[in-house]
């Protein structure tokens, strides 16, 4: 997977996430959201 796919991937995760917190109001998504963009700033892998 090349740096851009995983990007791509990481920040469709984010948007799932954060609209599962925003809609549903799930905590955990809105960690998992936070969680991905550290992950994000960092860089893939």
């Amino acid at each position: 997977m090349t740096i851009h796919e995983e990007l791509v991937a990481q920040f469709e995760t984010y948007v799932a996430e954060s609209t599962r917190f925003e809609q549903k109001g799930i905590k955990a998504s809105a960690a998992r959201a936070k969680g991905i963009c550290g992950k994000g700033a960092q860089g893939p892998g």
